[in-house]
C-alpha cells in the first residue's frame, strides 16, 4: 500500500519536473534569438612602405539558427585575408561565447583539409555592456593582424550589429 502512495506521489512530482526543465530549456532559447543577426568590424592599418595608403579587411559574423541549435558564420575579406569557419554559440540574451566547429568552402585552408583552431577552441565573446556591444577576442586575435601580437586580454567595442 505504501509503494503505490510513494509511486502516486512520484509520478505528478516528476512530471511537473520534466514540464519546468522544458519551459527553463525553451526559455532559454528564445534569449539566444535576439543574437540572431549581421555583426560587422573593419580594421584599417596603414602600410608600412606607402604613405597614405591602408589596408582595410572586413568582418562579418553572422548567427543563425537550425533545428534549436545556433550557430555563427565567421568570415575576414581582404588584404591577404580568406577566411571562413563555422562555429556554434552558447550564452544567453547578455553574452554569447562563439567556439569553432570547421572551416568552411572558401577559408583559405579549407582545400588543404587544416582546421585553423581546434575544433570547441573559444573564438571570441560578445557581450552587451548597457548598450555597447564588447568583443574579448579569444582564438579568433590571430586572425587580425593588428591583434595577434598583443599580449593579454583584448575587450573593447568592436563589432556593430546591422540592424
Amino acid at each position: 500500500m505504501k509503494i503505490k502512495k510513494y509511486i502516486f506521489i512520484c509520478i505528478p512530482v516528476i512530471l511537473i519536473l520534466v514540464v519546468l526543465y522544458y519551459f527553463l530549456t525553451a526559455y532559454r532559447a528564445e534569449e539566444l534569438d535576439t543574437w540572431i543577426g549581421k555583426y560587422d568590424y573593419t580594421e584599417t592599418y596603414e602600410h608600412n612602405d606607402v604613405e597614405g595608403m591602408a589596408y582595410v579587411i572586413d568582418y562579418e559574423i553572422i548567427i543563425f539558427k537550425i533545428d534549436g541549435d545556433y550557430y555563427a558564420k565567421l568570415t575576414g575579406d581582404g588584404w591577404f585575408t580568406q577566411k571562413r569557419s563555422l562555429g556554434y554559440v552558447k550564452g544567453d540574451n547578455n553574452s554569447i561565447n562563439i567556439y569553432f566547429k570547421e572551416n568552411m568552402p572558401g577559408d583559405s585552408l579549407y582545400q588543404n583539409g587544416i582546421d585553423r583552431y581546434e575544433e570547441g577552441e573559444l573564438l571570441i565573446t560578445l557581450s552587451y555592456v548597457g548598450s555597447e556591444l564588447h568583443t574579448s577576442w579569444h582564438a579568433l586575435r590571430d586572425a587580425f593582424l593588428t591583434l595577434r601580437d598583443i599580449e593579454g586580454e583584448i575587450e573593447g567595442v568592436y563589432f556593430e550589429k546591422d540592424l
